[in-house]
């Protein structure tokens, strides 16, 4: 395979991919500049997701605290 990747043939279909890929990258910087480089608005918040993780966080609480004082209550329960 290494050896089929040093042809002549090959470097050159290399070096085209490379040139059209730079090119696409200079269009692009270019027009950013025309264009005052602005990001596009980002989608609104999903409401839904946000409560649904916010779910999770609660969840995830409940059970390590759950782990950390279920052995203690456990303890003093059989404590004599």
């Amino acid at each position: 395979m290494i050896a089929q990747d040093t042809t002549a043939f090959h470097r050159s279909r290399l070096e085209a991919e490379m040139a059209r890929a730079r090119a696409a990258v200079e269009a692009g910087a270019d027009h950013a500049r025309r264009t005052g480089g602005t990001m596009p608005k980002s989608d609104p918040e999903d409401l839904e997701a946000r409560l649904w993780a916010q779910g999770g966080y609660w969840a995830m609480l409940f059970c390590i605290w759950f782990v950390f004082l279920a052995p203690i209550a456990l303890l003093l329960s059989v404590w004599d």
